[in-house]
């Protein structure tokens, strides 16, 4: 059975092509959202929309090139019933800092920080406008210290702050900012990567996409500011 909430609503994800998003594309299109999926991968992106072609629409982009963002918008402003934008994109890459190529620094902060800030300011008029929703899902770096993730801690930490003082700035407007943060999850971001935390000692991306989806799905008198969700062991 749909719910009202569900009924009512219009999401845009980014990072839906893999992990977290794609759970959370599949969940919410499951449960009766109308979905706007976007990821650069379009082989992948057909797939998801393979699940629930009435629900998900999908959208090949990069969300770091600007030029997009007319695509995006439109959709949004054609979309009917309360607007969401939830930011899944990442990406993380680890090591001694001064080791690292500079530029390895500003992809993940142009991915992980600025690609969803664009998207908020956007979208925000129109999130405002109809008392919407964002949910920003961040990383346990954004509560403890991680050696060798100065890139990829800057810039979910840098998102978090932004979504506390959106939520301060538009709260009374009807706006609701949510933060999921949650512990390592087995999703494809560790591939190739020098460690890799045990694969039981890890949440799955069904686990998180279960707890961004009540928070989405949840009735308007009610905000979420911040869930951290960790593996049964802890912080992983």
């Amino acid at each position: 059975m749909i719910s009202e909430e569900a009924r009512n609503l219009s999401v845009i994800i980014t990072g839906a092509s893999s992990g977290i998003g794609r759970q959370v594309a599949i969940d919410l299109a499951s449960a009766g959202v109308k979905l706007l999926a976007i990821a650069r991968r379009e082989d992948l992106l057909k797939q998801v929309r393979e699940t629930d072609k009435s629900h998900i629409d999908i959208l090949s982009i990069d969300i770091t090139c600007p030029e997009n963002d007319s695509k995006i918008l439109k959709w949004a402003l054609s979309a009917s019933g309360v607007l969401g934008l939830i930011n899944c994109a990442g990406i993380g890459e680890f090591g001694d800092f001064a080791e690292l190529p500079f530029e390895s620094f500003e992809k993940q902060i142009a991915v992980n920080l600025l690609a969803p800030a664009r998207l908020i300011h956007l979208l925000l008029p129109e999130l405002i406008k109809r008392k919407g929703q964002i949910v920003n899902v961040l990383s346990v770096v954004c509560e403890t210290i991680i050696p060798d993730s100065e890139a990829y801690s800057a810039s979910k930490s840098g998102l978090q702050m932004l979504s506390k003082v959106l939520s301060q700035s538009h709260r009374k407007q009807g706006l609701r900012v949510s933060c999921v943060i949650p512990g390592a999850v087995d999703t494809p971001m560790w591939a190739g990567k020098a460690f890799i935390p045990k694969k039981e000692d890890m949440l799955t991306p069904e686990a998180v996409s279960r707890i961004v989806c009540d928070v989405v799905l949840s009735p308007p008198d009610r905000n979420f500011d911040e869930i951290l969700l960790t593996p049964p062991v802890g912080i992983s």
